[in-house]
């Protein structure tokens, strides 16, 4: 006659692979992308510049990177400029930043951006005529 498995025996080995599987789910997280590094990705894809994440103390996105051959280099925009605003909103975020684009890209043919640089504030204006790719758009496929 065959030993029977105890219900407590069964219970215990269930608990066990419950706990085995509990730990490599929590050392095996999913890397999901914050917005803030999304949106960060999509002003360098788009605009040809890398921005903060977020505003410094005195307020702006800084510009870090420009690239030479995108519409950011094209229009003026040089690495220490700060985005202040797009349009008439105020930016303290990439996320912001791209939203706010987003919302004029669709009923404006230009995008204007306040910039400051250097204590001075100037207006920098991105034709929407289909050269400038904007978030959401496929590309080659422009309005």
């Amino acid at each position: 006659m065959r030993p029977r498995i105890r219900t407590w025996t069964l219970l215990l080995i269930a608990a066990i692979g419950f706990m085995a599987a509990l730990f490599w789910v929590r050392a095996n997280p999913t890397q999901e992308k914050d917005p803030l590094t999304e949106s960060q990705e999509t002003v360098e894809h788009v605009f040809g510049m890398t921005i903060a994440r977020e505003s410094g103390p005195s307020g702006g996105l800084a510009i870090e990177v420009v690239d030479a051959k995108g519409p950011a280099a094209a229009v003026g925009m040089e690495v220490g400029d700060r985005v202040m605003a797009v349009g008439d909103e105020s930016v303290w975020h990439a996320y912001q930043f791209i939203q706010a684009v987003n919302r004029r890209a669709s009923s404006s043919p230009a995008l204007s951006l306040l910039v400051e640089r250097e204590g001075a504030y100037r207006v920098i204006v991105f034709r929407n005529s289909g050269e400038l790719p904007l978030p959401g758009e496929e590309e080659g496929h422009h309005h």
